[in-house]
C-alpha cells in the first residue's frame, strides 16, 4: 500500500491527505468513525482480524469500495443492478487504529479516496438504525407510518436512511425474527382431520372450513331468527378459495357477521355439510327473511338444512353489479348506457308499488323503441321483471332489511381497513384479519350496549323532523285528514294524507 500512495504522490501529482487523532474510549472513536462515514459516503471495514502487539491492539479499517470483486459459489443467482462494490482496484482511504491496554485510541486515518465517487446508493443503513426500526416494527407501527417519518425527516441533505424501502424494512423483519400478525408456523396443523366415512361426499383435496366463536354462536341464536344474509365472494385468496359469510341483523339493523365458510367448493355436497355444522351448535329456525345473491347452491343449501324462509331478497349489491355489467356489455354507445342504467336504478330505488309497476312498464318500452337499448332491454325482462319482489325497495318495506346494503359495507371495511386495499395470499393471515374483524364488532357492540349510539338512520330522521317542526308556516291544513306543504327549496306544494290501513293497524 505504501508503494500505492508514493506512486500516486509521484506519476500522478494526487496529494494523499493524513492525519492522526485520539480519543480515550473506543465508544468515542466509533461515533467519530461514523460521522466520517456520512460525510465522506464511505463505509470502513474489516478485511482481516486485529493484530495483538507489545499490549497493543491494532485494526485496520479499509474503504468498502478498495479491492476486487471475486464471484463465490455457482453463480446461479444473478449480480445486483448495481453490480459490486468492489472497484476492481485499490482506493488509499484507510484507519489503522491502535487500542492500548488503557482503552486509548489512536488513529492513523488517510483521508483521499481514489477510484471512486460518492455514491449514495452503496452506503448501507447503520446497526442503530436497524436497531431502531426492529423497534418500531415489534411495536406493530405500520411500515407505512416508518417510511412517512423517514421522508419527513429529509430537510435539504439526502442521506441513506431516505432511501429506506418496504423490501428494506421487510427484510429487517426477517433479520430480526419479527413475525408479521397473522401469520402461523408450519407445524400448527400437525394432523389430517378429514375423514371420508364421516364426510362421504368430500375428497382428500376439498377444503371446507366454518368458523364461529362464542361471540358469533350466541349473536345467531338471538338474531338468527329474524333475518339472514347470505353471501358468496369468489377468489377471495391465492388458492381459489370462496368465502362465504353468514350476517345477521341486530337490534340497531346493523350487520353482524354471524359465521364464516370458507372452501373450494360451493356445491349441494359441500354447502349442506357446513350449515349442518353451523346448526349443531346454535338453536334458530330463520323462517323470515333471507337475502342472498343470485346463485341457487348457497341458498338451496340453506334451504335444505334450515328450511323455506318467507321471502327471498336478492341482495341489491350483486343486482347492481349484474345490471352495470350488462350495460356495459350489451350497449356500446356511452350516453345510452348512461340513460339505461338510470332507468334500472330509479325502478330500484322506487318505494311506492303502484307507482313502481308504471315505471315498470315505461321502461320496458324504452327499451324496446331503441335499437341500442333492445337486447338490454330483452335480458332485463327475461331475468328480472318476473321476479320484482325479490330486488324492488318497494316490496323489502316492511321487511326490516337496511338498504345500505350490510354484506357491501363489511367487504369494504374488511378490504380497505383490515387488509389495506391488498389481496391476502395466505390463508392464515386472511383468517387472523377475519377474526380481529369480529372483535372489533362485537366491541363495538358493547360500546353501544355501555354507552348508547345513534345509528345514522335515527340521526337522520332527527334532522328531518327538526327540520319538518321549522315547516310549520308553510304547512296548511285543508281538512281532517289533509294537508298542503310547500317546499323550502322549490315551487312544488305536496299533499299529506292519511293512510287509514296504517291507522287502523297500530
Amino acid at each position: 500500500m505504501k508503494a500505492l500512495l508514493d506512486h500516486v504522490e509521484s506519476a500522478h501529482n494526487i496529494a494523499i491527505e493524513k492525519e492522526t487523532k485520539k480519543f480515550d474510549t473506543y465508544e468515542a472513536f466509533k461515533i467519530w468513525k461514523e460521522d466520517v462515514e456520512k460525510q465522506t459516503t464511505a463505509l470502513y471495514v474489516k478485511n482481516t482480524g486485529s493484530k495483538f502487539n507489545n499490549m497493543k491492539k491494532t485494526t485496520y479499517f479499509y474503504c468498502h469500495r478498495n479491492g476486487f470483486y471475486n464471484a463465490r459459489g455457482n453463480k446461479k443467482r444473478t449480480i445486483k443492478m448495481a453490480g459490486s462494490n468492489k472497484i476492481n482496484g485499490n482506493c488509499p482511504s484507510k484507519m489503522k487504529v491502535c487500542e492500548d491496554n488503557e482503552n486509548q485510541v489512536y488513529v492513523e486515518f488517510t483521508k483521499t479516496h481514489l477510484g471512486h465517487g460518492k455514491n449514495l446508493e452503496r452506503m448501507q443503513i447503520t446497526r442503530e438504525e436497524k436497531d431502531e426500526f426492529a423497534r418500531k416494527l415489534e411495536k406493530k407501527i405500520l411500515i407505512d407510518t416508518i417510511l412517512d417519518e423517514i421522508r419527513d425527516s429529509f430537510i435539504d441533505k439526502l442521506e441513506r436512511i431516505h432511501l429506506v424501502t418496504r423490501k428494506d424494512l421487510l427484510n429487517l423483519k426477517a433479520e430480526y425474527s419479527i413475525s408479521s400478525e397473522g401469520i402461523m408456523d408450519t407445524n400448527d396443523v400437525d394432523q389430517n382431520i378429514y375423514d371420508e366415512d364421516l364426510y362421504p361426499g368430500l375428497k382428500a383435496e376439498n377444503f371446507l372450513l366454518v368458523i364461529m366463536n362464542n361471540c358469533q354462536r350466541e349473536m345467531l341464536n338471538f338474531y338468527g331468527n329474524d333475518t339472514i344474509c347470505l353471501d358468496f365472494t369468489h377468489g377471495m385468496n391465492a388458492y381459489g378459495f370462496d368465502f362465504a359469510t353468514i350476517l345477521v341483523l341486530d337490534d340497531k339493523r346493523e350487520g353482524f357477521p354471524a359465521a364464516f365458510i370458507l372452501s373450494n367448493r360451493q356445491d349441494s355436497k359441500a354447502l349442506p355439510l357446513a350449515f349442518v355444522a353451523i346448526k349443531e351448535h346454535v338453536s334458530i329456525s330463520p323462517k323470515r327473511t333471507q337475502m342472498t345473491d343470485d346463485t341457487k347452491s348457497f341458498s338451496n343449501a340453506w334451504r335444505t338444512v334450515f328450511g323455506v324462509p318467507e321471502k327471498r331478497l336478492l341482495c341489491t349489491w350483486y343486482g347492481d353489479r349484474s345490471w352495470r355489467r350488462n350495460i356495459s356489455k350489451l350497449i356500446k354507445k356511452p350516453e345510452n348506457q348512461v340513460e339505461a342504467y338510470k332507468v334500472v336504478r330509479c325502478l330500484l330505488i322506487e318505494t311506492d308499488d303502484e307507482a313502481f309497476s308504471i315505471m315498470l312498464k315505461e321502461a320496458l318500452k324504452i327499451f324496446s323503441a331503441n335499437d341500442e337499448l333492445r337486447e338490454f332491454g330483452n335480458y332485463f325482462e327475461h331475468v328480472y321483471c318476473k321476479r320484482t319482489e325479490a330486488w324492488a325497495y318497494c316490496y323489502r318495506k316492511w321487511f326490516g332489511i337496511n338498504t345500505n346494503m350490510h354484506i357491501e359495507s363489511m367487504h369494504r371495511t374488511i378490504k380497505y381497513v383490515y387488509l389495506q386495499g391488498k389481496k391476502v395470499k395466505r390463508l392464515d393471515r386472511a383468517l387472523f384479519y377475519l377474526m380481529k374483524f369480529v372483535r372489533d364488532r362485537v366491541f363495538d357492540r358493547l360500546i353501544c350496549l355501555e354507552k348508547g349510539k345513534i345509528s345514522s338512520k335515527i340521526a337522520q330522521l332527527r334532522k328531518r323532523h327538526k327540520v319538518g317542526q321549522e315547516l310549520t308556516s308553510l304547512c296548511i291544513r285543508k281538512n281532517e285528514e289533509e294537508w298542503s306543504v310547500a317546499t323550502t327549496k322549490s315551487n312544488e306544494i305536496y299533499i299529506v294524507k292519511k293512510n287509514p290501513e296504517m291507522v287502523h293497524s297500530v
